[in-house]
Order: structure tokens, then C-alpha cells, then sequence
């Protein structure tokens, strides 16, 4: 009886070695975030979209696009289209969603295929707005 108690206490500690090895390994991977992206993203970036994503995925985070362009179909007939986002405050240090910067993601069909960063025109009705309004 004693030996085989034994061996099944051998077993679990050659069992359970590699386990703590790969949990031990697993958390030397976690980096914490460097200054620079703490302070341009401060939320984190788990609101924002990733290759893959869907169209709904996308106004569910964001809301609805300031622009929905239609850029073609490719070779085997699926829908292309850009959407926009322009930035609300561009001179806002930080870049969360589309707070400073313009956001310009392409979809293929229902997905996510590309996104792009960068300082972009206002939107054409805050641009016509403020030409109506006088100068104070």
C-alpha cells in the first residue's frame, strides 16, 4: 500500500514539473506598457479595432463613421469601402479612438482588412461651418 502511494506521489510531481514550468515561463512574457504608450493611449487598447474585425464590431466601439466611402469591388466581386473617422480635437495629446487623429479603416466585404492613422482634414460640415461663421 505504502508503495504504491508512493509511486502515484511520483507521478503527480513529474506530471505537475512541466505544468509549473510553462505557467512560470508564461508569466515572464507579460511586458508592463513604456511611458510613450501610456501616455498616447491611456485607455489601453482594448476599444480599439483589429484586422478581422466586422463592420458591427466596429460601430458597436466606435459608433457610425463620419464617411462611408465605396472604393470598388475586388477580382471575385466583394464590396470595398472606406470608413472615416475624423478626429475631434487635433490638438489633444493623446490618441484614443479617434480623439486627435483621423482614422481611416477598409473593409472587404464585412471585414476589417486595414487601418490607418493620420492628421486628416475636418469633416466637410465642421469646415463649412466654421467658414459661415464671422471672425471675433
Amino acid at each position: 500500500m505504502v508503495d504504491r502511494k508512493k509511486k502515484n506521489m511520483k507521478k503527480i510531481m513529474i506530471l505537475s514539473i512541466p505544468l509549473v514550468i510553462f505557467f512560470i515561463s508564461g508569466c515572464a512574457e507579460i511586458q508592463p506598457p513604456n511611458p510613450v504608450d501610456i501616455i498616447t493611449s491611456p485607455f489601453g487598447s482594448a476599444t480599439d479595432s483589429h484586422i478581422g474585425d466586422n463592420k458591427d464590431d466596429v460601430i458597436s466601439r466606435w459608433g457610425e463613421p463620419d464617411e462611408k466611402n465605396e472604393i470598388g469591388v475586388d477580382e471575385i466581386g466583394v464590396k470595398k469601402e472606406q470608413w472615416v473617422y475624423y478626429g475631434r480635437y487635433p490638438m489633444a495629446p493623446v490618441d484614443y479612438r479617434y480623439i486627435s487623429k483621423t482614422k481611416y479603416l477598409y473593409f472587404e466585404g464585412n471585414a476589417l482588412v486595414r487601418q490607418e492613422t493620420k492628421p486628416g482634414p475636418q469633416p466637410k460640415a465642421q469646415q463649412q461651418q466654421q467658414e459661415k461663421e464671422p471672425e471675433k
